[in-house]
């Protein structure tokens, strides 16, 4: 964990959400996840998490559903602002749990009817090939466009996932995607396809320099900041550098 979030007053922010590797070794240690409950209330409803490969790679997931409350992919639902909370980090051999996930993102934009937006989070950038002009590739930590949606062939975002966003944009939703494996690249960036659907992804990676001097020459850490206001069904966005929020 980047100790400077240590500094930030959360408690100004009406909700969190987590885009997924929060510690090298999230869920090695039950100690681990009651550190993170401490600092983000995991198991607060207001406070999404969605699952990277180092929360998810040393397993113990049951240790997850406890000090969530939740599965590992859930719906949320904040009135007129819908937030699918995806994993992008199960394995290939977990055909039940993928196929559940994809029931769950075919079934909300199927049905969803009365929302403003309706918001696809995710820890990997599963969606890279979308556009060409989208440039996403240079800005991922690592380009997972080939990751399949279900045990299926041929079942990548672009393929299964990317027209039934079409079909919510399409009925006058925003649809917005969001991921959080950047941060080695790229601090930040934004998209909007050719159909409206807006791609963010932010990711925080400076504290791994320990020379100070080259951590110096590096591009600020952004984080993403977004602000919701239910009156006008607005959403607006930016990415403060994250020393400037301590």
């Amino acid at each position: 964990m980047d100790q400077r979030l240590e500094q930030i007053d959360l408690g100004r922010y009406e909700q969190l959400w987590l885009g997924g590797d929060m510690c090298s070794e999230t869920t090695k240690e039950r100690e681990t996840l009651d550190y993170l409950d401490r600092l983000f209330s995991i198991g607060e409803p207001t406070t999404l998490w969605a699952l990277g490969n180092h929360d998810y790679r040393n397993g113990n997931m049951d240790w997850v559903r406890e000090k969530t409350g939740r599965d590992l992919h859930y719906l949320a639902d904040f009135g007129g602002m819908k937030v699918l909370v995806t994993n992008t980090s199960y394995k290939e051999f977990e055909c039940e749990a993928k196929e559940d996930q994809f029931r769950m993102i075919q079934r909300t934009c199927d049905t969803l009817r009365n929302a403003s937006h309706l918001i696809l989070m995710a820890h990997m950038l599963t969606w890279t090939d979308t556009e060409v002009e989208m440039d996403a590739k240079e800005t991922a930590n690592a380009d997972k466009a080939w990751w399949p949606y279900t045990c299926e062939a041929r079942t990548q975002f672009q393929r299964k996932i990317y027209p039934l966003l079409q079909q919510v944009q399409e009925r006058g939703i925003q649809v917005v995607v969001i991921s959080g494996d950047l941060g080695i690249k790229a601090k930040s960036y934004q998209y909007q396809s050719s159909d409206g659907i807006w791609f963010l992804g932010s990711g925080i990676n400076n504290s791994f320099e320990k020379d100070p001097l080259k951590r110096a020459q590096l591009p600020p850490d952004r984080l993403l900041y977004l602000e919701y206001n239910p009156l006008d069904s607005s959403l607006v966005w930016d990415f403060p550098i994250l020393n400037e929020l301590l």
